[in-house]
């Protein structure tokens, strides 16, 4: 495997864990964006919803025969077309008015009912697995806990939405990838191609030396380093043959031993002990 191919599967192993890590930042954080922004615009219907309701109960108006109550829920509903029903119920959890077809006189889920019995405060929350309700308790002057109003939002359509921008993230992430790939590739190639270069004239000019070649193999480019390496080889290889020399004339035939310490039978080895 060249060094090109190394270090451009380096550089895509690295950006891809980036790229990964940054899709899924962004996937998550979108999730609960969504889910807040969704939570807040509900929260503000309902509470606008339950203070129009409240407000014409204040005024001494039973809550079985609150005419306007119908046409306050279809306007609530109007502010948001993915609201799948609005529903105001009794104490004792059979619904009242409806914008659904048919609801009314039904009981509600008892979860509902149980969460909105359940809580101090006056608003509560249930999420299933297809549907996100949001609730609110109605209090009159005279009395708390009257009846209830419960808003039911789909999932569906915020899973849709979750999974669209999902595949949009995946999709730029594979984009940039495959960007930088081409890029890369293209940009790997003429850097190592230059260094190739560099090292093979380098190469070439250390094989050159002394051997009387023209040097036509070296780029030009290369021709000042060539010859100043040359230079430094050729001084380096004549020291060299100068010690050699020197190490040759001290070491010939015509040296003695100078104290006698080796005679013709070799060095004397001298002992050492109590008896010397």
């Amino acid at each position: 495997m060249s060094s090109a191919t190394k270090i451009m599967i380096t550089a895509l192993l690295s950006l891809g864990f980036v790229l990964g890590l940054i899709t899924l930042l962004n996937y998550f954080k979108f999730e609960s964006s969504l889910a807040a922004l969704t939570d807040r615009r509900l929260a503000v219907i309902a509470d606008n919803t339950q203070d129009s309701i409240e407000a014409a109960v204040n005024l001494g108006l039973n809550l079985q025969n609150l005419e306007s109550a119908p046409a306050v829920l279809q306007r609530a509903r109007a502010q948001d077309g993915r609201i799948e029903a609005l529903h105001v119920f009794g104490a004792d959890g059979r619904i009242l008015y409806s914008t659904g077809t048919g609801a009314v006189g039904d009981a509600i889920d008892p979860a509902w009912l149980s969460a909105a019995r359940q809580t101090g405060a006056r608003s509560w929350r249930v999420s299933t697995d297809t549907a996100l309700v949001t609730g609110r308790r109605l209090d009159s002057s005279f009395a708390q806990g009257i009846g209830g109003l419960a808003l039911v939002y789909p999932v569906a359509d915020g899973a849709m939405r979750v999974a669209a921008m999902r595949d949009d993230l995946i999709g730029a992430a594979l984009l940039i990838l495959l960007a930088f790939t081409l890029l890369g590739a293209v940009g790997t190639t003429l850097a190592l191609r230059h260094v190739g270069r560099l090292f093979s004239g380098l190469t070439h000019a250390v094989e050159d030396t002394g051997s009387g070649a023209s040097g036509s193999r070296i780029p030009p480019s290369l021709q000042a380093v060539a010859a100043s390496l040359q230079t430094n080889l050729a001084q380096a290889r004549d020291q060299l043959d100068d010690m050699e020399a020197i190490l040759a004339a001290a070491g010939g035939p015509d040296r003695r031993p100078a104290t006698g310490d080796a005679g013709a039978h070799g060095p004397v080895v001298r002992g050492v002990g109590a008896g010397e």
